[in-house]
């Protein structure tokens, strides 16, 4: 191909003929080669907004957004109204799921429009609707998708779709409650397959939509709106509050009704009544039953030679980098080797991670089934011969709910990760809690029987290294002033925590709230929350994420752990009191709102967990002003690390296969081989 050729040519040739010559290098080159020369062209003629642009779209093309988008900034730069770099921009932003970048672009890419004196598109006000929808601002996002959806006799047939998808999800989310008509009487399925950004479901996860038209509607504002709440971003709270405790009453009158999956895990954090968590516990495993079709494959012993030790089968889709990890492995590796062998279902892929390792080198065998189907997987642990299934995530995320429908072991257990209900018995038989998680008034809501631990159930990693708290000024925090440190994950931050956290400011007005940014609008929403209730933003840190070693070193920066109300920090409070760091929590009405009073009261420390949000308040109060009771907190956590749980795995570990031994010999032990 004479003339096609990725090195550049010799400088001097003017713009045009480096367009010609990049415009035969696509037709006959690679998008590789077609990138080297507009590289080389732009090399020569570094003010061409055409060659800029098509550089962009090459580098789009060949999977790196990064430079596109300086490439696109440098053309503007040149060139502040040329439409397609904005549009681009525009469309990067949306991919990478940055909402305020993408309305930001979007928007300007309108004005530039008007100011040309160009007419609007359906493309992009779809567009602009598009990165609305992103930011929450759903009537916004309406109000662009009327004017694109407007536009549609004059438009292409793609943008058209779009923008008649679009009007129905924001009217759909700008539905209220009292408004008179809900909206989606007169959609069909094709309206309400609401989200483009999420990826295809997992084989194992793939059914067609069930329930009426109000469940699937009631179901998008639910997925959409919790995408906002992980901002703290609560302008549309009540709505989704109201759109889950609607399907709750739904499949506690229809037992029959399939839910998404994530219903029975979202619901543990926006504060729902335990039979409300029930009911969409088993909506959420009647999805599961209708995909899977399970057949029980424990109902006598299989053929084959016994074995001599109880076997145990850990059931994860969280082995590697995940909190999951460090609660369990060295209880793993603690098991009595002369009574048990224990093998690891791993349902997710090995991510290379330390943890993951740590895994492999705690048990006697792993299993990789991350591409296998549910029944397979159940399949192998009955051909293994596994008497004791432990499911570890419940219907958190992946299929351990789907596998344990198969039935593949005598006795299966549910614990850890997800501390409701499954909602399916015929999953699990137990599920393990303690006797303040889960009192034996809260047992009833618990499709399982609940075995309660005397007190607290966690596991933890006892063996990280503490190492010495770094300066205060590294982490962006003042030197003299106490640090209140409310380190939970932005779900669980919610209204009623945050004006907690907020009365406990007012209260002591030289302190500074430490929070863990998990979202990249995060920051920007609870600094506004703050201001709403009277406290300077000012007095909000924010702290990135890092290392797990790094972390527990600058939790030791703090002076007292701020619990969160309607879920607890369970594996994040427990890193707080191994880094010997006081601690308050509160008790709530469900097992995720109680769990931190129990790791609270099982380290000792029973004086710092509040019956409500007042005394929440008080408590938290009263430990910041008396920093010698903090210190022998600290003195006391440093006692009980390694020695008692949660902080000594070996002791846990026996606790647990006390219950595992004495469930297996009550239920299947007259069916174990030979």
């Amino acid at each position: 191909m004479p003339g096609i050729s990725p090195a550049p040519l010799p400088p001097g040739r003017s713009e045009a003929e480096w367009l010609a010559h990049c415009a035969q290098v696509s037709q006959l080159g690679t998008d590789a080669m077609l990138q080297a020369a507009l590289e080389a062209a732009v090399s020569d003629c570094p003010s061409s907004v055409r060659l800029l642009y098509n550089l962009g779209v090459a580098q789009q093309r060949l999977g790196a957004p990064a430079q596109a988008q300086s490439t696109w900034q440098r053309l503007l730069a040149i060139d502040t109204q040329h439409l397609k770099a904005r549009r681009g921009l525009a469309r990067l932003a949306l991919d990478q799921l940055d909402g305020p970048k993408a309305r930001h672009h979007a928007a300007l890419l309108n004005q530039a429009g008007h100011a040309a004196g160009l007419p609007a598109t359906a493309q992009d006000l779809g567009l602009w609707g598009k990165a609305c929808l992103m930011c929450g601002d759903w009537d916004d996002a309406r109000h662009h998708f009327e004017r694109a959806a407007g536009l549609a006799p004059t438009a292409q047939a793609d943008a058209c779709d779009e923008a008649e998808q679009g009007l129905r999800l924001s009217t759909l989310l700008t539905w209220r409650a009292q408004s008179p008509t809900p909206p989606w009487q007169d959609w069909g399925d094709q309206a309400l397959r609401h989200d483009p950004t999420a990826p295809d479901s997992p084989p194992w996860d793939r059914a067609p939509p069930e329930g009426d038209d109000e469940l699937k509607a009631l179901t998008v504002i639910v997925e959409l709106g919790l995408k906002r709440l992980r901002a703290c971003d609560w302008r549309e709270r009540d709505t989704v509050v109201r759109a889950i405790k609607r399907i709750a009453q739904k499949a506690m009158h229809d037992p029959t009704v399939g839910l998404s999956r994530s219903m029975a895990w979202e619901g543990l954090h926006l504060g729902l009544t335990p039979a409300e968590l029930l009911h969409l516990a088993r909506g959420c495993t009647q999805r599961a039953r209708h995909i899977q079709q399970p057949q029980a494959l424990w109902t006598a012993a299989p053929a084959g030679v016994g074995h001599r030790r109880l076997r145990l089968g850990y059931l994860s889709h969280n082995f590697g980098r995940h909190p999951t990890t460090q609660l369990i492995h060295r209880i793993l590796k603690h098991h009595d080797r002369t009574q048990f062998e224990v093998i690891a279902y791993a349902l997710n892929p090995d991510d290379g991670s330390p943890s993951r390792k740590l895994i492999h080198a705690a048990v006697d065998q792993v299993v990789e089934a991350s591409q296998w189907l549910p029944e397979a997987v159940a399949r192998r642990m009955h051909a293994d011969q596994v008497d004791v299934l432990i499911g570890l995530g419940g219907h958190s995320r992946g299929p351990v709910v789907d596998v344990a429908l198969w039935r593949p072991a005598p006795v299966q257990i549910n614990y850890l990760a997800f501390c409701g209900t499954v909602g399916a018995p015929d999953a699990f038989d137990v599920h393990i809690s303690d006797g303040i998680s889960v009192t034996p008034e809260m047992a009833h809501w618990y499709d399982e029987a609940v075995e309660a631990l005397p007190v607290g159930h966690y596991g933890y990693d006892d063996t990280r290294e503490l190492t010495a708290a770094p300066a205060r000024a590294s982490q962006g925090l003042p030197e003299d002033q106490l640090v209140l440190c409310g380190f939970n994950n932005s779900y669980k931050i919610e209204p009623e925590t945050f004006n907690a956290w907020c009365k406990v400011m007012h209260r002591l007005p030289g302190a500074v709230l430490w929070l863990y940014v998990v979202h990249p609008e995060q920051s920007r929403f609870l600094a506004a929350e703050a201001a709403r209730r009277g406290i300077d933003p000012a007095r909000l840190v924010f702290a990135p994420s890092v290392d797990g070693q790094s972390h527990l070193a600058r939790l030791r920066c703090a002076d007292l752990f701020l619990d969160t109300l309607a879920y607890n920090g369970h594996t994040t409070l427990l890193d707080a009191l191994y880094a010997g760091l006081p601690a308050v929590s509160c008790l709530g009405q469900t097992a995720a709102s109680r769990i931190g009073g129990a790791i609270l009261h099982e380290v000792g420390l029973g004086a710092c967990v509040a019956t409500n949000p007042l005394d929440f308040v008080e408590v938290a109060v009263r430990l910041a002003q008396d920093p010698a009771q903090r210190q022998q907190i600290s003195r006391q956590l440093e006692g009980v690390r390694g020695r008692e749980t949660p902080f000594n795995s070996e002791l846990r570990c026996r606790q647990l296969e006390a219950v595992y031994a004495r469930l297996f010999m009550a239920t299947a032990g007259p069916a174990k081989p030979a």
